[in-house]
């Protein structure tokens, strides 16, 4: 169940990063960190002799998650760059992501932002069994910008390792509650939330700071095992730091 977390700090070409991807083991806990020389279309292009394919995001293929100016209608997390909690990328797309990778475009220059990514395999242990047990009967939701509601298992169990991963969301449009059939509370399902949200920042495996970063650093990692959450400690908005955030999802037979 130890996550498999390495770095690689030499500069790396597309087709060397390509290959990496290929030979990942996933659904055994990665969480890598590449430097690399990213270059979008060769990224695309090459993609096409790995086990992966590209799941769209709102912006596209490639989304950028910077600081801009905030509209009306649901706050879009993705925009800013001020502190967000725990949660599992594209809970409002389908199929969901499988591979998060996130890439340093431009250096942030406000010191304290961090990506902390939680492995979701320890939550579950650190819940008394009464909240274990309710966790295996809950489910959590999403509401799309298109007003759909998409739900799926809380716990969900890995086909390939066993291994027992979580899903999170933040914010308004994400909703958990006990299956039907279950012992209903919603007392019970805003406690439950909460105590996830506590155990994920126990089970913290990486701070990653973008201060600095090479312009092309790359990290890796399994979405459905390490939700991820960004720490502002200065509640500073940094108008430099620029990421692309690209999901991956294995192509069957591939």
């Amino acid at each position: 169940m130890g996550a498999q977390i390495t770095e690689a700090r030499q500069a790396t070409l597309m087709p060397e990063f390509l290959g990496r991807l290929t030979q990942m083991p996933i659904d055994h806990g990665v969480l890598e960190v590449h430097d690399v020389e990213f270059d979008p279309d060769a990224f695309f292009e090459g993609l096409a002799d790995t086990p992966y394919t590209v799941i769209p995001t709102t912006e596209g293929l490639l989304s950028v998650v910077k600081e801009r100016p905030q509209t009306a209608g649901p706050l879009d997390n993705s925009g800013r760059t001020l502190s967000v909690g725990f949660h599992t990328d594209g809970l409002g797309v389908t199929p969901r992501p499988e591979i998060l990778l996130l890439v340093c475009k431009t250096p942030g220059t406000v010191e304290g932002i961090t990506t902390e990514f939680a492995d979701s395999r320890r939550f579950l242990p650190l819940l008394s069994p009464a909240e274990q047990e309710r966790a295996r009967h809950s489910q959590i939701s999403f509401e799309t910008r298109g007003g759909e509601t998409l739900v799926y298992p809380l716990v969900n169990i890995n086909p390939r390792s066993g291994d027992e991963t979580v899903i999170l969301g933040v914010g308004e449009r994400v909703n958990i509650f006990a299956e039907e059939g279950y012992r209903q509370s919603h007392d019970a399902d805003v406690a439950l939330r909460a105590h996830l949200m506590d155990v994920a920042q126990q089970s913290v495996v990486r701070r990653h700071d973008w201060v600095g970063a090479a312009v092309g650093q790359t990290v890796v990692s399994e979405n459905l095992t390490y939700p991820h959450q960004r720490v502002n400690k200065a509640n500073l908005a940094d108008p430099n730091r620029e990421l692309y955030r690209v999901w991956l999802a294995r192509v069957p037979g591939r």
